[in-house]
């Protein structure tokens, strides 16, 4: 029986003390041994790179696939003592060999896994699934050990799709991917975020290669892993219309007829859709009432049994049990629409990767989430409140996209999770892909406008009131439910960085359903300075995590990559602020794809109002980019610092001018 969790480091610790054998090496990896004076030097930041990586996929004729994988590893650091290799299977996948070797550096024969150590481990995100692994602990790696692998396996998949990974966190030398095809199939493919070669074919035999791949540097703010790597589609059909187990597509439309049939045959029975019905004449309304309720009412569970990775649940089991994972959520959705009039469908994306969805060929591999689209032409919907969800449809007309299992989302929003991405609207024969909307910097907002007032004894008061849309809205609302106190002091040490002194913050929130925003609501106080008067004022105390902008090296190589696009607004309104303070000067920067300004003036009444704005419309700079970047983010550093001074001649003979509290005080 499989095991979970922590219970994996356990078991391959125990196994590492197993005893080895002693093994010549497959014909294969005896000459990558021998070869290894040829080999390029080894960086020695790394703690491992993959020699030679090779993929073998063989399509039989009744659709069953048959995958041998070899691998050859290279340790390059004292640090690795112990490591283990897997190969992942599920209720469909037979493993028919699972061996490894290891050669210590020095050593004239390789030392071979022993095959009864091997232990099965349970992986994957879902709460229930059949995905799993079985690992075979290496033990004595140290420093020039190479470590070799040659799994045997024999699937029948839902789907004759792949996606084949030719990056690695580590470098890989040489990696090759080999599909052979049985008489009567044949294959599209497509690589994507390289140019990569056409394959070389062999008869029946395609083959792919890619050599000298880069590992991944971990930088602040780079790209998420993976990110970049290159990455094969590759699509299979019968030609000779054989009858198969198997899913197979020629064209997206075939994908997105195949995922609206899963879908349409577990609306059949509607249940107790009926008690959800949706009050009052006006058809938003309704459509607001069933998406909440939806995404509130019904508890989300991945589930990734069998035939469930892909198929969801009836409605009415849906109803019943009160839970249900993306799929079913969407499902059930737009059953509950249906009912309203309103026509709705499900659409398929990827939640935690980008650019994975080729253009051409058609493979299932490409997704991992379902959302809903709703055709809305005829309803009048505010641009401001939902046009961050808003998108073309083609001839589908205008759609709006919700996510159903996002509690921290409103309807008319979407997370950074998903907003720029390529995804399938699964519209029966009129699927299409489209871009999801909302990767724009003024559908993720942070407004604020603080209120302060300094005393005539320097005592200093202010109240704070913040309106966020979009993935502002989305992390403020579920830090807010996670600790009520963490939020509030999230805010209450961005205020004592500046004024040590400040007092506890007096602090409400909540989401605006209505208007799709968070607000909130704080006030504090700082007393008068312990020694002296006040010599410095911070003008616009905008919270650091607005806009991450750490130290970026003039030698960087990696691109730095935002999660969202934004704009940022911080308005002040400061009373008591005599003459005597000298107010600063403009601040302010443009470069390609981000601008920061950051302004102050007295008003006739002597209020002094200050706007700080800062708008992030790319998320990406590349490293060519980053001159520019370290240019802007310094401005941005300088708007955090846009502070009143009041000359020392003004601070009178109370003190020396300094003060025992700094920040300011």
């Amino acid at each position: 029986m499989p095991v979970r969790g922590h219970a994996v480091a356990l078991f391959v610790a125990l196994l590492l003390a197993s005893p080895a054998l002693s093994a010549r090496l497959p014909d294969w990896a005896d000459g990558i041994a021998e070869d290894l004076d040829s080999l390029p030097a080894a960086d020695p930041a790394e703690h491992w790179r993959v020699l030679f990586s090779e993929r073998h996929v063989t399509v039989e004729p009744d659709g069953a696939v048959r995958t041998v994988r070899r691998e050859a590893r290279q340790a390059l650091s004292d640090d690795v003592r112990k490591g283990f290799v897997l190969v992942q299977f599920d209720a469909r996948t037979r493993i028919r060999r699972l061996r490894a070797w290891h050669a210590p550096p020095g050593e004239r024969r390789a030392k071979r896994a022993r095959r009864r150590d091997a232990v099965d481990v349970s992986v994957g995100e879902s709460f229930l699934g059949d995905a799993a692994a079985r690992v075979l602990p290496i033990k004595g790696i140290k420093r020039g050990s190479i470590v070799f692998l040659e799994t045997v396996t024999v699937r029948r998949p839902y789907r004759l799709t792949w996606l084949f990974r030719f990056g690695r966190a580590v470098p890989v030398l040489h990696r090759r991917v080999i599909m052979e095809l049985s008489e009567g199939f044949s294959l599209q493919s497509e690589w994507l975020r390289v140019e990569g070669p056409a394959p070389r074919r062999e008869g029946r035999r395609f083959v792919w290669e890619l050599t000298n791949l880069p590992g991944e540097r971990s930088e602040p703010l780079a790209p998420p892993s993976g990110d970049g790597q290159p990455v094969l589609a590759v699509a299979v059909a019968a030609d000779d219309g054989r009858d198969l187990e198997m899913a197979t597509f020629r064209s997206w439309d075939d994908l997105g007829r195949y995922a609206s049939e899963l879908v349409r045959r577990r609306q059949a029975e509607g249940g107790r859709l009926e008690q959800w019905a949706a009050s009052g004449e006006d058809p938003l309304e309704r459509l607001a009432f069933r998406a909440r309720h939806v995404r509130d009412r019904i508890r989300y569970v991945s589930v990734a049994l069998d035939t469930s990775g892909w198929e969801p649940r009836d409605v009415a089991e849906t109803l019943q049990s009160g839970w249900g994972d993306c799929k079913d959520k969407a499902t059930l959705l737009t059953a509950a629409l249906a009912q309203d009039g309103l026509v709705a469908w499900p659409v398929l994306v990827n939640l935690t990767e980008r650019d994975l969805v080729p253009r051409r060929v058609p493979v299932a591999e490409a997704f991992n989430h379902m959302i809903v689209a709703i055709a809305v032409d005829g309803l009048d919907l505010d641009e401001q409140r939902f046009g961050g969800a808003l998108g073309d449809g083609g001839e589908l007309g205008r759609l709006l996209f919700f996510d159903p299992t996002d509690v921290y989302v409103p309807l008319g929003r979407l997370s950074a999770a998903l907003v720029g991405k390529r995804a399938l609207v699964a519209a029966g024969d009129h699927a299409l892909l489209v871009t999801l909307p909302g990767d724009d910097a003024r559908w993720h907002v942070r407004e604020a406008l603080l209120e302060g007032n300094l005393a005539a004894d320097d005592a200093l008061s202010a109240r704070w009131t913040g309106r966020y849309r979009g993935e502002p809205a989305r992390i403020e609302w579920s830090s807010l439910r996670a600790s009520t106190r963490g939020q509030r002091g999230d805010l209450e040490r961005t205020w004592r960085d500046l004024w040590p002194r400040a007092g506890a913050a007096r602090y409400d929130g909540r989401m605006d359903e209505q208007a799709g925003e968070f607000v909130e609501e704080a006030s504090f106080e700082v007393p008068p300075p312990s020694i002296g008067r006040r010599r410095t004022l911070p003008l616009v105390p905008m919270p650091g995590w607005w806009l991450p902008h750490p130290r970026i090296s003039s030698r960087r190589k990696v691109a730095v990559e935002y999660h969202y696009p934004r704009t940022l607004v911080l308005r002040a309104e400061w009373r008591g602020l005599d003459e005597s303070w000298v107010l600063p000067h403009d601040v302010s920067r443009s470069v390609d794809g981000a601008r920061a300004r950051a302004v102050a003036r007295r008003r006739e009444d002597g209020v002094v109002e200050v706007t700080a704005k800062i708008i992030l419309e790319r998320r990406r700079f590349e490293p060519d980019a980053l001159r520019d970047l370290r240019r802007f983010l310094a401005t941005c550093r300088a708007v955090e610092r846009f502070a009143a001074v009041r000359p020392e001649e003004h601070v009178g003979r109370e003190g020396d001018g300094s003060t025992a509290d700094g920040g300011g005080e």
